[in-house]
């Protein structure tokens, strides 16, 4: 069996964002039309908190459980590998189950992207009404406490840029497997799937940040 070192904790509780040493994302507290918590949203508002729980739910809670679910599976590979007469079947199940779980994590990926593009999609449409009408568009480029659009959208791509080199290491990682026979560097190989080394604790900080800017935690 190998050895499993866990990766650094970082909480999921946006209320204790402000108390992380050098957060850079604390949304700013101040009086808003749009009251984030305990009210049913509509228009842009809606928008801005259905897509940043989507990032949430997708960074924070999808691509850990497939994350984890990949760890097991390279863990039974490197067991199976292991022993004197391996059963090739299944090591080759494994292996394909392996390759599932990456197709997860690239749909994982693809969600969050999907985001950002509603972000650009969302900045354009503001940008034009405030060129048509910039005295009723003047307060709406702030949905909620304090982040604009802009801000939304640059937090948005500061967090799946990580998620893609992420994915692109994590499906170089898994060709090793099949081929290594040596158990220290299939323990390392699983080791730095489950560290996550491309995704740090500051976008951890950027996708709390955005949950707690729109009341969605």
């Amino acid at each position: 069996m190998c050895a499993q070192t866990n990766s650094p904790t970082i909480p999921l509780d946006p209320s204790k964002l402000s108390r992380q040493p050098g957060a850079g994302f604390t949304p700013l507290k101040k009086d808003s039309p749009y009251s984030p918590v305990g009210v049913n949203l509509t228009g842009l508002p809606r928008r801005v908190k259905d897509s940043c729980a989507d990032v949430y739910n997708n960074a924070c809670t999808r691509w850990e459980r497939a994350k984890l679910q990949g760890a097991r599976t390279i863990r039974e590979i490197i067991v199976l590998k292991g022993g004197e007469t391996p059963d090739e079947a299944k090591l080759d199940e494994l292996c394909e189950n392996l390759l599932k779980i990456i197709d997860d994590l690239a749909r994982i990926v693809d969600s969050i992207s999907s985001v950002r593009k509603n972000f650009e999609a969302l900045l354009k449409i503001y940008k034009v009404k405030a060129s048509i009408d910039s005295d009723t568009m003047a307060n709406s480029n702030v949905p909620f406490l304090s982040y604009t659009l802009e801000k939304y959208l640059e937090m948005i791509r500061s967090i799946e840029e990580p998620y893609i080199q992420e994915l692109k290491f994590k499906r170089n990682l898994i060709k090793r497997v099949p081929l290594q026979n040596n158990q220290a560097i299939c323990t390392f190989i699983n080791v730095c799937w489950l560290h996550d080394p491309l995704i740090d604790e500051s976008v951890m900080r950027a996708v709390l940040a955005l949950v707690a800017e729109c009341g969605f935690k």
